[in-house]
């Protein structure tokens, strides 16, 4: 499997679906998002993905990469709010848990932000989420909660409300959406 540092040298044209997941570091699963969802089967490929991680029945987090997605239908981002809304919900009955525990966004368009911001006023998020604006922003964050284990699902939010404050003292372009 090819880590996402392989993949970012590949061109986008060889990159045919829409999200890459890198898996290599798990539980830190790394997501690259193409220039845009062009089918119903790159969404589904999507969320087909997104579940397996559940599967796995292991707490993980992502990090999304969206820099290079551009024009997305709005109708996706309806679906993907459904989805998570779905996933929240269900996810205990079906997987035994809420695996996820946070996810960090890397966005530089505000074409992206104003998508997220429709699909987070339409459902909570699934875990607590990190938006920041550059790479350098989503390293602190990555580091600062590197070394940190979480047992249960509270815990991490416990957690992440205790070191926000610390983060927006380094003076990081971030913005917090809990999941509550």
């Amino acid at each position: 499997m090819k880590t996402l540092q392989e993949t970012n040298s590949i061109t986008s044209n060889t990159y045919k679906n829409f999200a890459y997941f890198d898996t290599s570091q798990f539980p830190r699963v790394y997501i690259k998002l193409n220039k845009s969802i062009s089918s119903n089967k790159d969404y589904d490929k999507f969320t087909s993905d997104w579940l397996d991680l559940y599967k796995k029945q292991k707490y993980y987090n992502l990090v999304i990469d969206t820099t290079d997605t551009g024009m997305i239908n709005i109708k996706y981002a309806f679906k993907i709010a459904n989805f998570i809304k779905g996933l929240k919900k269900d996810a205990v009955d079906l997987f035994g848990n809420q695996w996820l525990q946070y996810s960090i966004i890397l966005v530089s368009s505000n074409l992206v932000m104003k998508l997220l911001n429709i699909i987070f006023k339409i459902t909570k998020p699934i875990a607590p989420i990190y938006i920041v604006s550059s790479e350098n922003d989503k390293n602190i964050i990555i580091n600062q909660f590197k070394n940190i284990k979480f047992e249960d699902y509270n815990h991490n939010i416990q957690i992440f409300k205790k070191c926000n404050p610390e983060l927006r003292k380094k003076n990081i372009n971030l913005k917090y959406i809990d999941s509550n």
